[in-house]
């Protein structure tokens, strides 16, 4: 064995678990790194589904009078406007509304 081959198997011993180790680290930092972009980018690139007041009365089983009523009393955050006669709700406000209900 020539003395390079033999100085490359004594680094390689001598190195190889430390760099076996900062390889496992850089993998795993890199893959947490990529779950959290492939997550903001599942996120974002859904939508945020909206309720019209109909449905919003229908799925808390109450008339669309009474929907107004609950966001005058605060029991029911104020609707998104996207339009001058357009109100929509996020379906997670009415599912926290509709959790508050069954828990109380």
């Amino acid at each position: 064995m020539s003395l390079d081959e033999r100085l490359t198997e004594l680094l390689l011993d001598a190195l190889g678990p430390m760099l076996d180790q900062r390889f496992d680290d850089l993998e795993r930092r890199f893959t947490e790194k990529l779950e959290v972009v492939v997550q903001a980018q599942a996120t974002a690139a859904r939508p945020v589904p909206l309720l019209t007041q109909e449905e919003v009365a229908r799925q808390v089983n109450t008339s669309t009078r009474t929907v107004q009523r609950m966001v005058a009393d605060g029991r029911l955050p104020p609707p998104i406007q996207l339009g001058p006669n357009s109100p929509r709700w996020r379906q997670a406000d009415v599912d926290a509304l509709v959790e508050r209900r069954g828990a109380g």
